[in-house]
């Protein structure tokens, strides 16, 4: 697991570079008819990746979406607004991205959506992502003062679209000057906080270009210079020294969908222990297998990449030497001569207490007892008291 979140390092941090907020550049603007359906292409050449998103600014006027691609080799996907598309190779390819979406039957007449294509290509031979760029497509809803219009599906760059004062006696240039000061700055070299008062100032003097006056046309790009000016870097230096890190280990990027695919399969085989269907379990058994191995290969693949260094501890033989210690030899002779006190004093209280039960024996020897002897004493001693 622990290889898998690295691997998947470089992926995560570039497309959460990617997608932050960029200025939109104005584009063609296409009227269609409710329930009509427009296609809007994004094209590319010569590149080893391309990552970005496909934003609408009014989903609620579109019905349906449709995401086609180039099938020009290259692995990622198209989908849910989210453009990643790159090549195992060193070798740039071309391709392009459709987007088809169809009008909402009851949308309002006159609504608009903005479809904005915000990417960023990779060009052979380099694993940074260049600089971020918008195209921007204005769908609007027909009204009946509006001629037909065919769609395009031209995909055009991106230009600085700048309004032309309509009170020629107002300067704008020091205006425009400052829009395409701003224009050239690269969005996610600052922090989304900072740019974003960049952005804003930007529309807001977009819109005052026409204005025929002139203290308003000066305070807007006084409000540019100004954010310009309060724009906040960001330190990318300690995450490209972790991408340089990883090294070569991003192209295994696919190991995360190889590991998903084994994980389907395992599960899917377990389930089918109990299903009593032969197709199915067949089946089951192939996939597993099949998963098993690419999985077992990607990592032998990566085994090259990663050296992993640690101390085997090595057992060794117990030595007795450490018996002749001093401490473990006076130890014993402590023990020893204890031993022998205590046999001592043992025996010493057993020869007391026989000693003193052989004393204590009455050694009165016997003599023979006869009661005449007795009765003869006792008469004559009472002639005696006669007397």
């Amino acid at each position: 697991m622990r290889l898998i979140i690295k691997k998947t390092l470089p992926f995560v941090v570039a497309v959460a570079v990617l997608f932050a907020v960029a200025p939109t550049a104005s584009a063609e603007i296409l009227v269609v008819d409710p329930e009509e359906t427009a296609t809007f292409t994004l094209e590319f050449s010569g590149v080893t990746a391309i990552e970005g998103t496909i934003e609408f600014s009014n989903p609620s006027i579109i019905s349906n979406i449709q995401y086609d691609r180039t099938d020009n080799g290259m692995k990622g996907r198209v989908e849910n607004g989210t453009i990643f598309l790159y090549t195992d190779g060193q070798e740039g390819v071309d391709g392009k991205i459709d987007v088809t979406i169809t009008i909402y039957s009851a949308a309002p007449k006159g609504s608009t959506c903005n479809i904005t294509f915000q990417y960023a290509t990779t060009e052979p031979g380099s694993n940074t992502p260049g600089p971020v760029r918008n195209v921007t497509y204005t769908v609007t809803v027909r009204t009946n003062e509006q001629a037909t219009t065919p769609p395009t599906t031209e995909s055009k760059p991106t230009t600085p679209t700048t309004t032309q004062p309509t009170n020629p006696k107002v300067d704008v240039s020091a205006l425009q000057e400052q829009i395409r000061i701003a224009q050239s700055l690269t969005y996610y070299d600052y922090t989304k906080t900072s740019w974003a008062a960049v952005e804003q100032a930007v529309q807001s003097g977009t819109l005052t270009l026409s204005s025929d006056d002139q203290a308003e046309v000066d305070q807007a790009a006084q409000a540019i210079k100004d954010a310009i000016q309060k724009l906040v870097r960001v330190d990318y230096s300690r995450l490209q020294a972790a991408l340089d890190s990883v090294g070569d280990m991003d192209k295994h990027e696919d190991l995360t969908a190889i590991w998903s695919r084994f994980i389907a399969a395992l599960q899917n085989a377990r389930v089918q222990r109990t299903s009593g269907d032969q197709a199915a379990v067949d089946k089951a058994t192939r996939e597993l297998l099949a998963s098993k191995d690419e999985l077992q290969k990607a990592l032998e693949d990566m085994g090259d990449l990663i050296t992993v260094e640690k101390e085997v501890p090595v057992e060794v033989e117990p030595s007795y030497d450490f018996c002749n210690i001093t401490g473990h030899t006076v130890r014993l002779i402590v023990m020893i001569a204890s031993l022998a006190l205590n046999g001592v004093l043992i025996g010493l209280i057993v020869y007391y207490f026989l000693k003193k039960r052989s004393n204590q024996k009455d050694k009165t020897p016997l003599v023979e007892y006869d009661i005449a002897d007795d009765e003869a004493e006792m008469e004559l001693n009472d002639e005696v008291e006669i007397l």
